[in-house]
């Protein structure tokens, strides 16, 4: 159930992110979401986010973790939202 409830609040908070100006987090890791004594939910590191303002943005693949980037992002260009999905989902795995 807490599971599914950092992954419920973590989707709200990207989904906050990809619509008002960021489109992608880039870096999306268990360590990079915090929850508090109330159970609330904040993304941090916001070092790589990849604004939708960039024309050309740099890949960053440095600072973000391999092990947990979608196949598009880690071997393309290809940055979208559905990438911020694909990690995440990767991160909560490492919950059960």
């Amino acid at each position: 159930d807490l599971i599914r409830h950092i992954a419920w609040e973590t989707l709200q908070g990207l989904h906050y992110m990809h619509t008002e100006g960021v489109m992608v987090h880039r870096d999306i890791a268990l360590d990079n979401i915090l929850m508090d004594a109330r159970l609330r939910i904040k993304i941090i590191d916001l070092g790589a986010v990849l604004n939708k303002r960039d024309l050309y943005p740099a890949r960053c693949v440095e600072h973000t973790r391999r092990h947990l980037m979608a196949s598009e992002a880690l071997y393309t260009e290809a940055w979208s939202p559905a990438a911020d999905i694909w990690s995440l989902g990767l991160a909560l795995m490492q919950l059960v």
